[in-house]
């Protein structure tokens, strides 16, 4: 099964039409993660805006997409959501430590919760699965957004496993 899961960003992320975006993945607490091309937030669309940039095509996203996969996710009402908030926030987050590092997006800020996301179940040839639950919650923000082209998303997800922050907060 997969968890998909959309996750609002901070900030939309522009990206050019055309370009290959490759989906990148890793093992993240027993699920196997892949992060796909991010997407637009508004109802019924892909992107939020459409721009150009030197003459190309570009648009902006500010969700991210992750796929959890493994045999069996807990979907019934009064079980705790299956993947768990903190992981979905680590590898989110992750990935936001991964493109800011590749962008040298120094303003791509990391989530400090889950103020807005959504999980969509799918059998494994992507197929949505009945709803037995509800998951997700809604509360939009938006900032600054970096220029990603396909080589320096490909770098982004050429760091190995989880991009740890070394920010610890103090008591």
């Amino acid at each position: 099964m997969i968890a998909r899961v959309h996750v609002l960003l901070l900030f939309p992320i522009t990206m050019l039409d055309g370009e290959n975006y490759s989906n990148f993945e890793y093992e993240a607490s027993g699920y196997r993660t892949r992060i796909l091309q991010p997407q637009g937030s508004q109802p019924g669309a892909s992107i939020l805006y459409r721009i150009s940039i030197d003459q190309r095509s570009a648009y902006q996203a500010d969700v991210l997409i992750i796929d959890f996969k493994k045999d069996l996710f807990e979907r019934s009402k009064g079980t705790p959501i299956d993947p768990d908030p903190g992981l979905i926030l680590e590898v989110s987050n992750s990935f936001i430590r991964r493109l800011r590092i590749a962008a040298r997006a120094a303003f791509a800020g990391e989530l400090v919760g889950l103020s807005s996301f959504h999980i969509d179940y799918l059998d494994d040839v992507g197929s949505k699965l009945p709803k037995e639950a509800v998951r997700g919650d809604t509360a939009p923000s938006f900032q600054a957004s970096p220029a990603v082209l396909s080589s320096t998303w490909a770098r982004s997800g050429s760091f190995r496993g989880h991009v740890s922050s070394s920010i610890s907060a103090s008591s």
